[in-house]
């Protein structure tokens, strides 16, 4: 299967294709290298047009299950209808956030950048 999202690391941007389903996995590590356990966190991603905007494109969390934790691998998971439906004519650049908050309830900013939608054209 062709992967319909496209990650690229370190400069944290990821493009995905409406419609599609997809997935990133991300493996969480200390400054040692060493995998750290996030199981029983809550994780949650949000993409907007812009840090202002009041409408969500993309709200994922382990909450609505879109988002799953094994051990250190968090898996966001990106379903054909998880791209809101006002994106109707046109691709679109807005930003996006990974937010943990482990057991504790300390939270955290895992990853942020650019969500670039390609719109589907079928």
């Amino acid at each position: 299967m062709v992967p319909n999202i496209k990650f690229t690391a370190g400069t944290n941007a990821i493009t995905y294709r409406q419609g599609t389903d997809a997935a990133i996995a991300l493996t969480l590590k200390d400054g040692a290298n060493a995998p750290i356990d996030a199981t029983g966190w809550t994780i949650r991603m949000v993409a907007r047009p812009n840090y202002s905007a009041p409408t969500a494109i993309v709200d994922l969390s382990t909450s609505n299950g879109a988002i799953t934790i094994s051990g250190s691998v968090i898996t966001i998971n990106f379903a054909q209808d998880c791209v809101k439906a006002f994106i109707k004519e046109q691709s679109l650049v807005g930003v996006y956030q990974v937010e943990a908050t482990d057991s504790a309830g300390k939270k955290q900013v895992l990853l942020d950048g650019t969500f670039t939608v390609l719109k589907d054209l079928v």
